[in-house]
């Protein structure tokens, strides 16, 4: 894959749980991954060197997570130019952990039919 079709995804709370399972499938998917983490390093370099030896490509960058702002700052600081610059940060465990996670089980009407 060349750097210019490279595609680069920072996640979020990479290190372990969820926002690990994305970063691994990302990286299957021929994402670059910055494997985002606030306290534990360790967990996020384990990440990283999963995806690597996966044959994937990743780095783990530190920083707090909590609001969107930070997220912002985050994106800008991080040592990406190693992966590239990120086309969408995956603020997976934010969601999940927001009043939106409710939203499940509901009879949506769309174009006449059941959604």
């Amino acid at each position: 894959m060349s750097n210019d079709s490279l595609r680069v995804a920072l996640v979020t709370g990479g290190s372990g749980g969820i926002g690990r399972a994305v970063a691994e499938r990302l990286a299957h998917d021929g994402f670059a991954v910055g494997v985002h983490y606030s306290a534990n390093k360790a967990r996020a370099e384990e990440t990283a060197a999963a995806v690597t030896s996966a044959g994937g490509r990743a780095i783990a960058v530190a920083g707090e997570g909590k609001d969107h702002t930070t997220i912002d700052n985050l994106a800008k600081a991080a040592p990406m130019e190693r992966l590239g610059a990120p086309q969408d940060i995956a603020e997976v465990v934010a969601f999940l952990a927001g009043p939106a996670r409710w939203i499940n089980g509901q009879t949506v009407f769309a174009n006449g039919g059941l959604a």
